[in-house]
């Protein structure tokens, strides 16, 4: 019972609910050895429009081909998540900055390189990717959360589909300055906020920035 409610029904991946509970486990190990800790947010380019053109049933096979190109690339003691929709989340222990960097730049590769031949009329599909670091970027997991997602945001509203970003130099702990766009941060806050989880420093800091 515990891994059916730790599972998307869709794709089998890691689910929400579990990523909490991994992503706080997981930043207390790194801490405790003095390790990196990397995660990493990718989004799906226009899939709606594949829902749209092509049907819901193909685009659960994208998803769960997406999902099964990402597995074949990453280690086995990392872990993916399905996010929600057409986003997913990884978590990468003992990850410094610049492997985190290239792997997203091969899994953002590869995603763009799937083989759509035996589905009519299936558009290019590209991918835009978020990444930030613990604790280069943030020390606790809804900060690192935040600043992952909001470099995502980022990504999409500049660049969108070309490009990966990493999260703004410095810590982001809801107290301190922070250089991501303040539009940015607010969206990957409200979301947050919709998962139903609750961080009073972080949700008190956050909204003094954005006010």
């Amino acid at each position: 019972m515990q891994n059916i409610a730790s599972r998307d029904p869709l794709i089998g991946l890691l689910n929400r609910r579990e990523c909490d509970r991994v992503l706080a486990r997981q930043i207390d190990l790194c801490q405790r050895l003095q390790v990196p800790l990397a995660l990493c947010f990718f989004d799906l380019d226009h899939f709606k429009q594949v829902n749209d053109l092509l049907g819901h049933h193909v685009g659960d096979k994208v998803l769960q081909r997406v999902a099964l190109a990402v597995e074949q690339i990453i280690r086995s003691t990392d872990y993916l998540f399905r996010w929600g929709g057409e986003e997913f989340l990884l978590l990468c222990t003992d990850t410094p900055k610049a492997h985190a960097l290239k792997l997203a730049n091969t899994l953002k590769a590869a995603i763009n390189g799937i083989d759509w031949s035996d589905m009519a009329h299936m558009p290019a599909l590209t991918c835009s990717f978020g990444v930030a670091l613990f604790p280069e970027h943030a020390d606790q997991a809804e900060s690192l959360f935040i600043a992952a997602d909001s470099a995502l945001y980022r990504t999409i509203a500049e660049h969108f589909g070309t490009w990966l970003e990493l999260a703004s130099a410095g810590q982001f702990d809801g107290q301190g300055d922070h250089h991501t766009p303040a539009p940015y941060v607010e969206k990957a806050f409200r979301k947050y906020l919709e998962c139903g989880i609750r961080c009073p420093r972080l949700c008190a800091g956050t909204l003094r920035r954005l006010r």
